[in-house]
Parts: C-alpha cells; structure tokens; sequence
C-alpha cells in the first residue's frame, strides 16, 4: 500500500494543476468580480508549480547537482514526500475557496440575468398590450 502514495500524489497533483488553472480562467470571466477569487487561484497554482518544483529537484540526479549549493538537497528523502504534501494541501484549500467564491458570482449572476430577462419580458407585454388598446 506503501507504494502507492507516490502515484496518489502524483495524481491528485496532476488534478490540482488541472483546476487551478481553469479555476484562474473562470475567475477571469467575472472581471472584476472575480479579482480575489483569481488571485487566490493563482495563488494555489503557485503553490502547486512550487510542489512539483522540489519533486523535480529532488530526483536523485538533480538533487546532487543542487545539493552543491543547498546542502538540505543531499538527501531529500526525510522532507521530500511532507513538504510536496503540504504544499499541495494548501493548494487544495485555495483552490477549494476559488471555486466556492466563483461558484457564488455564479449564482449571483445568474439570478440577475434571470431578473433581467423577466423584466424585458414584462415590458415587452406592456408594450403590445398598449398597442391593443389603441
């Protein structure tokens, strides 16, 4: 079971990156509405290039390389796995935010285009039933 961690946080990585992004790109649909939830989506995106960035300086070819100027680099392995997890934890939660807070402009902005489209409506039968009486 052990052996399956790794590939689990690849995976959830890989799916972190994948909606932090379009949690970036629907944020910028609302403009500047969705300026904090952008912002915090990117944030998360950071977080998430940051965890990837320590598991690709830790592969053991690189991490010899880099532990000539970062001895914490000449063995990876007791901080490696915790701090890619951390990080990416932290990324779910801003993501998670994200999402709620464009979730919300959402439903806001649906409720007005709905109010909006009912009164068009109303004056457009307002409209056609003056020219009836006439």
């Amino acid at each position: 079971m052990i052996q399956l961690v790794p590939y689990l946080a690849a995976l959830q990585w890989i799916g972190g990156v994948i909606l932090a992004a379009n949690a970036v790109g629907r944020a910028r649909e609302f403009r500047q509405r969705g300026a904090w939830a952008r912002i915090i989506a990117q944030t998360a995106l950071g977080l998430f290039i940051v965890a990837g960035l320590i598991i690709a300086l830790t592969i053991p070819s690189v991490a010899r390389v880099v532990a000539r100027v970062l001895s914490a680099f000449a063995d990876p392995s007791p901080w490696r796995l915790t701090v890619f997890l951390t990080a990416c934890q932290a990324g779910w939660i801003l993501l998670l935010v994200s999402m709620g807070w464009t979730g919300m402009l959402g439903i806001v902005s649906r409720k007005r285009a709905a109010r909006e489209e009912l009164d068009r409506r109303r004056e457009r039968v307002k409209g056609s039933g003056d020219r009836d009486a006439h």
